[in-house]
Parts: structure tokens; sequence; C-alpha cells
């Protein structure tokens, strides 16, 4: 009869040390089925849902919620782009998704580009539920009443150093994009992205924060992520935006204006690390 193999105790210390390890580096397998975390996406000027494919897959199998949708306006959202007159009515299925949250869970809230004017209306409605705010190469507008053509003013040094910025979305064509929103992003995803992109909404242009306060948007903690290859939100704009209005972190990625295409798996991880450090 053949003896059985014995197996080997695992130490208890060096298991929560190695777990402890592998979520401060944001492994995806330390966070499965462990604290489940709402992620919620917003996405760019232009884009919809459908640009958070890669990013929503890997959170999703990480043991997360990934909540996707599409501004007014965007995607398949049946409102025309220039029918649309304010923030407050692009900004309106976030504010729905938000609702549908119960009010003894938080969120991290992600938005990109154009998104993170939604996000700065958001955390003024919804402070309380908001663990996070995450600025993926996004506007990250100052407390108070301050138009986006006025703050966009502030910064324009550094964007007429770039070929576009992402204010200019309508004006590209699909080689333009490829060069200015994709440049390090695969062939399929730019195909994908040149086929689905719809008008940005010029009203966002005239849009102002708000009624944006310290009690509201200005209680919740914000990390921000730079694109350190991004042409059409160049860096140096990225980092005027931050001195102007520090958020709690800043961390950077690798890549071009879009990182749900390029870098997937480093945002992936990086929104893990976040949820970790922030999420509760």
């Amino acid at each position: 009869m053949d003896s059985e193999k014995p197996t080997r105790a695992i130490n208890p210390v060096f298991a929560r040390t190695r777990k402890a390890i592998l979520q401060k580096l944001g492994d995806p397998v330390a966070h499965v089925n462990k604290n489940p975390t709402n992620f919620v996406l917003v996405h760019e000027g232009g884009h919809g849902a459908w640009c958070w494919y890669k990013v929503a897959d890997l959170l999703q199998k990480s043991g997360h919620t990934a909540i996707v949708f599409d501004l007014a306006g965007s995607g398949l959202h049946t409102t025309r782009p220039d029918h649309i007159s304010s923030l407050q009515q692009y900004a309106e299925p976030l504010l729905e998704a938000l609702r549908s949250i119960s009010d003894s869970e938080k969120v991290v809230l992600v938005g990109h580009g154009l998104g993170g004017m939604c996000l700065a209306y958001a955390s003024e409605i919804f402070a309380s539920k908001i663990a996070v705010a995450v600025y993926l190469a996004a506007l990250m507008l100052p407390e108070g009443f301050e138009s986006l053509e006025r703050h966009m003013n502030k910064i324009e040094t550094q964007l007429i150093k770039s070929k576009a910025s992402i204010c200019s979305i309508n004006l590209f064509s699909k080689d333009s994009c490829r060069e200015i929103l994709y440049n390090t992003s695969p062939s399929q995803d730019i195909q994908l992205a040149c086929t689905l992109l719809r008008p940005v909404p010029s009203a966002l242009s005239r849009a102002k924060a708000e009624n944006v306060t310290d009690k509201g948007y200005g209680c919740v903690r914000r990390v921000y992520i730079k694109t350190t290859k991004d042409r059409a939100f160049p860096v140096g704009a990225q980092d005027t935006m931050i001195k102007m209005n520090p958020p709690h972190r800043v961390l950077s990625l690798n890549c071009d204006h879009s990182p749900f295409f390029s870098a997937a798996q480093e945002l992936h991880r990086m929104l893990l690390g976040i949820s970790v450090a922030y999420g509760r």
C-alpha cells in the first residue's frame, strides 16, 4: 500500500505576509472574492461604455463589480450630442448609477478625460457614497464656480505645445485619432474606437462646476493618474492642473491618453491598489 505523501504545513505568518505584499502590489489574485468593491467607470468625451471592456472584464474576474454606462449623447445613448445643453444633462446616467448604490456602500469612482467634470459634479451630490475619486488623465476642476473654457485657458500654454487637446475630439480624423488619442494602443482597439466615437457635446465647453463646495466635492479623496505619453492631454498640462488643485496622491502610467486600451493590465492593478488604500 502506497504511503500518502505528507503535506507541508504553511506558516500562517508567512501566508499573511505574502498576502499583504501581493495586495500592496495590486496583485489581482490577492483580491479575488475578498472585500469586493464597486468600481464606477466614467468614459471620456466622445467615447462610451465600450471603451472599458478590458478593464471591466479584469475587475470582474478579480471578484469586483464594474459599473459602466453611456453618458448622455455618448455610445448607444439615444440623445443626440447636439441636444445636450448642460453638464447636468450629460452626467445624468452617472447620477442614476450612483442612486442605485445602497447608502451603506461606497464606490471607487473613476473618470477619464472630460469625464473628470462628471466626477466633480457627482462628488458634490453623492460625497457619502464615494470612497475615492480617481482622475485618469482627466480634467480635475478646482472648487468653486469655474467654466471649463476658463479653466482650460489657464493651462493652454501646455496644450498649445501638443497637436490637439481633449476638447477637440470632434475635429479628429481617424488618422489623427491614431496619432493623438491612441498612439500606444493596439491596432484592433483603435479600429474599434474609430468606429464607435461620437461627437462631444459642445455645451461641455461652457459647463461650470456650480455649487462645488468643501463639504461635498472637497471632502472626497482624489487620486490622479497621469499618462506620460499622452498627446491629447500632455503630461505638462496634467502637471499644471495637478499643481492648481492638488489631489491626495498622484500616480503615473507610461502610455497614451487611452490606458484602458494601451495599459489595461497596469491600470487594473493600479485601481486595485487604490481600492485597498482608499476604498473602505
